[in-house]
């Protein structure tokens, strides 16, 4: 009998930069970080996780991506800024502890564009 599995559920309002305009190089040149619209996006998803606990242990995530119009993306290109956004968030204590993950196209809702965000524990213990 396999055990009973958590599932944590959420909605951030608003859709994050992609992996292709995140980044701002440092002032050094080496390296790159997060640039203001990526560590606002980080605060919208903090708020959004405030209610749910560090989650312990590995994880499956789902990305549900409603847009607010039809300019064709790649889903693909928000998982890194919406992974490293649950561990900046407490959601997760390393994003290292997401073993498999989705995002997908969701369709367009031009009122209300977001990202739905399911956490599921898993068994994965490599």
């Amino acid at each position: 009998m396999k055990a009973e599995r958590t599932i944590y559920r959420f909605s951030i309002p608003g859709i994050p930069p992609s992996v292709n305009h995140c980044y701002v190089n440092r002032w050094n040149g080496r390296g790159k970080v997060y640039n203001r619209q990526a560590e606002d996006y980080f605060d919208e998803m903090a708020l959004a996780a405030a209610q749910l606990p560090e989650i312990a242990g590995n994880v499956k995530v789902e990305y549900a991506l409603y847009f607010p119009n039809r300019i064709v993306r790649d889903p693909g290109n928000f998982e890194k800024v919406l992974s490293d956004g649950l561990q900046r968030a407490g959601v997760l204590a390393n994003d290292k502890q997401i073993r498999d993950v989705r995002a997908y196209d969701a369709g367009i809702d031009r009122e209300n564009p977001r990202v739905e965000v399911m956490i599921m524990a898993t068994e994965d213990t490599r």
